[in-house]
């Protein structure tokens, strides 16, 4: 993964990281189940954990944004954050081919030009594994379409590449190696050992 400091051409800058700064590019987080405040606090204290322990500014300049409506909030500049309570999500029971259709819809059409503070390419899904397993559903629709579940700590790492434009989803790795089930999966110490971080 790069670790260089450049911006992509199509987002704003991000790299201001004094306290009245906004909270970089926020990606979208969409509940497709009920998810409990512990949960949801334990996939933003993780992720928010990992991120700031990394140099590769782009990861570190980024957040999420769990969306609580059916509107989304394009105006946000600033990241969800632990405490954080249960709510009723709008998106109860929708498929991945669903939400990936509202996403196009609600985000990528509101932003033709591509230039925004929200990733227009990538967004993550929260359902029914996210409770039992604390695995987040990472969907691109970068150049070349994918989706990987992750570990809550790599939700923001694993889909920078694709909503930077720098690689896709899943680029140059071993499908026999990453996959359960037919389904790509990213767990936290496996990859740490692929970074060689171990």
């Amino acid at each position: 993964m790069d670790s260089t400091t450049q911006s992509h051409p199509n987002h704003v800058d991000a790299t201001n990281n004094s306290e009245d700064s906004d909270d970089g590019i926020l990606t979208y987080v969409f509940c497709t189940a009920d998810i409990p405040a512990s949960t949801l606090n334990s996939f933003l204290t993780r992720l928010t954990a990992r991120n700031s322990s990394l140099d590769y500014l782009d990861v570190r300049h980024s957040g999420v944004l769990i969306v609580q409506t059916s509107e989304v909030p394009h105006t946000a500049t600033r990241a969800s954050r632990p405490p954080m309570a249960a709510f009723r999500s709008p998106f109860l029971g929708r498929t991945q081919e669903q939400m990936t259709t509202f996403f196009k819809t609600h985000v990528q059409e509101h932003n033709p030009d591509g230039i925004s503070a929200h990733a227009v390419s990538t967004f993550i899904i929260l359902d029914e594994r996210s409770v039992s397993e604390e695995l987040c559903l990472i969907v691109s629709e970068a150049t070349e379409p994918a989706s990987a579940r992750c570990a809550f700590d790599l939700a923001v790492e694993v889909l920078v590449a694709p909503e930077m434009g720098t690689g896709e989803l899943n680029e140059g790795l071993s499908r026999e190696e990453w996959t359960e089930g037919g389904e790509w999966v990213y767990r936290l110490e496996k990859w740490k050992r692929h970074m060689g971080e171990e």
